[in-house]
């Protein structure tokens, strides 16, 4: 920029004193390189080429930056730089997830059920845990998880598993026996039976 590119007379040429030269200059058009981190890598491109810069994409893996996001660019924003020039932008490949494995739902299942999908996945079963036995579901149904579905863990890491157990009733009650007033034909030893059932009439105690 402000070099002198031509003249009207060229080098050698014999002119009046005092004569008028016309000079050539390099001029740059030049704008301000604008703040493309945290956009996606489309928008962030698109808000370059609008103003007449390259982008120029990198790739790196993150923990922390989304996939796709741009985390870092250079030069960096608000320093001027020729239209035409390449700005350089690194956009977030992610979490790197080499070795990890996606951690399934498990939910629903029985044990052994779920015991095999974290084997076949390259996890490990952990310990299991009987937590319900309210009878709301299938005794050995998997009713909890210790890692949730969909995280990404490393292989071989064990998953507890939270499961149904059979269910459990009570019961308290005192039978005594009639006084004569209520029933003077009552003789003492006489066997008496007591059933107990569910709502859905299964028999779940029946003893005399």
């Amino acid at each position: 920029e402000d070099v002198v590119m031509a003249a009207s007379a060229s080098e050698g040429t014999q002119v009046e004193k005092d004569s008028k030269i016309t000079l050539t200059v390099v001029k740059i058009d030049k704008v301000k390189v604008p703040d493309v981190t945290n956009k996606k890598q489309a928008d962030a491109e698109k808000a370059l080429r609008d103003l007449g810069l390259l982008p120029v994409v990198k790739q790196e893996y993150d923990d922390e930056v989304g996939e796709g996001y741009v985390m870092d660019q250079e030069p960096e924003d608000d320093t001027s730089v020729a239209v035409g020039s390449n700005v350089t932008i690194v956009v977030s490949k992610g979490r790197d997830l080499t070795g990890m494995v996606k951690v399934p739902n498990l939910l629903g299942m029985t044990e052994q059920e779920a015991s095999a999908e974290l084997l076949r996945v390259g996890l490990s079963p952990g310990d299991t845990i009987v937590s319900d036995t309210s009878g709301r579901y299938a005794p050995g149904t998997v009713i909890g998880q210790s890692v949730e579905k969909d995280i990404y863990v490393e292989e071989s890491t064990r998953v507890d598993l939270e499961v149904s157990g059979e269910p459990l009733y009570s019961y308290s009650a005192r039978i005594e026996a009639p006084r004569r007033s209520e029933d003077p034909d009552y003789e003492e030893g006489v066997p008496v039976t007591l059933v107990i059932e569910t709502e859905d009439g299964e028999t779940i105690w029946n003893k005399t």
